[in-house]
């Protein structure tokens, strides 16, 4: 017999609670889609891990999103069946990096014919430092910073490869 999973048993309590005050129709729909895919995909991968991730954290994130969307829809008069995807495309841009897991949502609902098949991109990357100026000291006479000492990150990374690529070759025989 598998071994219980509590943090996956606990979820059908949390999910009532989380629904309590929502409308019916968007409990129709993530009810299934949390004890179909969501619970069953989790329990298959937890049974067949050696120590099983924490697997109930995702799983509520992907319903409170899937949740999310179904107000944003509500709120601009939108349905999910005709969902387009630059409509898609301004949801995303409006939330984070989390809200991208409504693929899961989305690619459940068109396999039932409830949404259409829309395209969730991948997460965008983000370099938190791209744009920053970086102040550099190079030292000068006087101590004090100049212009000619302030570039972008991305100018000073290039630099400093540059003088480490050359201390390598000169330190080759």
């Amino acid at each position: 017999m598998p071994e219980r999973n509590e943090e996956l048993d606990r979820i059908p309590v949390w999910l009532d609670h989380l629904l309590a005050d929502k409308r019916a129709g968007h409990v129709r729909l993530i009810r299934p889609f949390v004890h179909w895919f969501l619970l069953k995909r989790a329990r298959r991968r937890a049974a067949h891990r050696r120590h099983p991730a924490d697997s109930a954290t995702p799983l509520r994130t992907r319903v409170r999103v899937a949740l999310e969307l179904l107000a944003w829809l509500d709120e601009h008069g939108l349905e999910l069946a005709t969902l387009t995807q630059p409509e898609l495309k301004r949801w995303l841009a409006a939330g984070n990096t989390r809200t991208y897991t409504i693929r899961y949502f989305l690619g459940w609902a068109a396999e039932r014919r409830i949404a259409p098949r829309l395209t969730v991109p991948k997460i965008p990357r983000q370099d938190p430092l791209a744009g920053r100026v970086v102040t550099v000291r190079k030292q000068p006479r006087n101590r004090h910073l100049t212009p000619e000492h302030t570039q972008t990150y991305c100018d000073f990374v290039l630099d400093v490869n540059k003088i480490l690529r050359k201390a390598r070759s000169d330190h080759r025989v």
